[in-house]
């Protein structure tokens, strides 16, 4: 049986997303099987990066290597008028933007999240499909898929 311990996480004023762009790497490489001649591989993981604020350590080269290794389906939000979307664009192509972050904005968002991983997780061939884009359903009013 597995168990989960989930990590302490704590509001700090920093945005260390260059950390936690190497922690995802590293978790990729460490916890992803690769399909090879002899065993069959786990599906690309679906991963929703969520930020309020502009990064506060050295995060460039993480995000370009991240983006090169296409090791992940990742969906970007930027939430509330902090995030820079244009700066997500480098980490994933698919950035959502989140001006509002009352409650009932933040409900729906995270019902979308539920939805869309349900929704990927039906369509098997296309997540496991490298090159190709993930079939997400349409976002809740107040969240705009940014161009």
């Amino acid at each position: 049986m597995l168990s989960f311990n989930p990590p302490h996480l704590s509001v700090g004023g920093t945005t260390s997303l260059g950390a936690a762009l190497k922690l995802l790497t590293k978790s990729f490489d460490q916890e992803v099987r690769k399909t090879s001649e002899t065993q069959k591989g786990d599906w690309k993981p679906l991963v929703f990066l969520m930020t309020d604020g502009m990064p506060t350590d050295s995060w460039e080269k993480a995000a370009d290597e991240l983006k090169q290794k296409k090791a992940a389906n990742i969906i970007a939000c930027a939430a509330g008028s902090g995030a820079d979307e244009q700066l997500l664009k480098r980490i994933t192509e698919i950035v959502l933007k989140l001006d509002n972050l009352q409650p009932d904005t933040l409900k729906q968002f995270f019902k979308w999240v539920s939805q869309s991983i349900k929704q990927t997780s039906q369509s098997v061939a296309q997540v496991m499909a490298d090159d190709q884009p993930i079939n997400l359903p349409p976002p809740p009013q107040g969240i705009q898929i940014v161009p």
